[in-house]
């Protein structure tokens, strides 16, 4: 039997419905996402954990709003856990006001906690965050602190995602521009988990990453997780020290001078020593608050720490 909710039917995520994210991800985002990509982000060999969500569904079969949620371990010292990551926030332009994210939030956030994860973590934008901290009881854990690195040269990824001709030309173009430096797939934690709460960055989450273009460097002695659109982004990075962080960084502006790509983005709580540097050499900017929505489960989340690189958009 279906559920109803005011004049909206509400399902559950699974394998027949998930292509219904495309087009609400069109009409609040202005993008749409691939099926299989969508597939393989809410999609767990664990059948318990797999497909994670609720719609929202108007009288004519179109999306109205939607709350997702993936799997994922979190690991402090000697004990793993398996936590939701709260995803895909959306409600339909015309269906707001109606009070559909706080029930279709709930629904999802109750599944997550029936199917045994021991608390629901996420990053709220400005929009959400008062209804996540307020009416559902979401706690804030930290903040990511920004940095963005401006860098002077043509904006050849920008353009390429413009124009069509040009983007069949740049892809393999940029790819000799990082071929000297990429890696085997390899991913660097900045944050211990013998010093803080962190997410385990398992073989599910990295074919996800895999599939959205993500990929590993190598400079020197420091290995970096990086994905590039119009921009670089640093996920994570692991480094020996200060004078080689400082050479890193001056290689990876040289690189994004030629693959002409125009800003350099980490992000990234404070606790390690990249984000130091960061700190020491580049204005910063407060940014993503984590959030964390606790089951009463006996674990130090307050403590928790995360990089770019642990968010579904990176």
């Amino acid at each position: 039997m279906t559920e109803t909710y005011k004049e909206y039917s509400i399902v559950r995520l699974d394998a027949s419905n998930i292509k219904h994210l495309q087009a609400l991800s069109k009409a609040v985002w202005g993008t749409e996402p691939e099926e299989d990509m969508l597939y393989l982000k809410y999609h767990h060999p664990e059948s318990a954990h797999a497909f994670l969500g609720y719609f929202a569904f108007d009288a004519e079969g179109n999306a109205a709003c939607f709350q997702g949620a993936t799997r994922l371990s979190i690991a402090y010292q000697n004990e793993i856990q398996i936590v939701a990551q709260s995803t895909d926030s959306m409600t339909h332009p015309q269906h707001t006001g109606k009070g559909l994210f706080y029930y279709i939030a709930s629904k999802t956030y109750q599944l997550c906690k029936d199917n045994g994860m021991i608390m629901v973590m996420g990053y709220a934008n400005q929009n959400s965050l008062p209804i996540v901290t307020g009416k559902i009881g979401f706690k804030v854990a930290d903040y990511l602190q920004g940095y963005s690195i401006a860098v002077g040269t043509l904006p050849l990824a920008k353009l390429s995602l413009k124009i069509p001709f040009l983007k069949k030309i740049y892809q393999p173009y940029q790819h000799i521009i990082f071929s000297t430096f990429k890696i085997p797939y390899q991913i660097p934690y900045s944050f211990s988990k013998e010093e803080y709460p962190v997410l385990l960055r398992e073989d599910t989450l990295i074919a996800y990453k895999q599939a959205r273009g993500v990929f590993s460097l190598k400079i020197e002695g420091t290995l970096l997780w990086i994905k590039v659109t119009r921009d670089l982004f640093i996920g994570d990075m692991k480094c020996p020290n200060e004078e080689e962080w400082l050479r890193v960084m001056k290689k990876l502006k040289q690189l994004c001078f030629w693959a002409g790509i125009r800003t350099i983005h980490f992000q990234s709580c404070k606790g390690t020593k990249e984000q130091a540097y960061f700190e020491k050499y580049y204005p910063g900017f407060e940014s993503l608050p984590l959030c964390y929505l606790d089951f009463g489960y006996s674990f130090p989340i307050e403590k928790y720490k995360a990089t770019f690189g642990d968010i579904d958009i990176f």
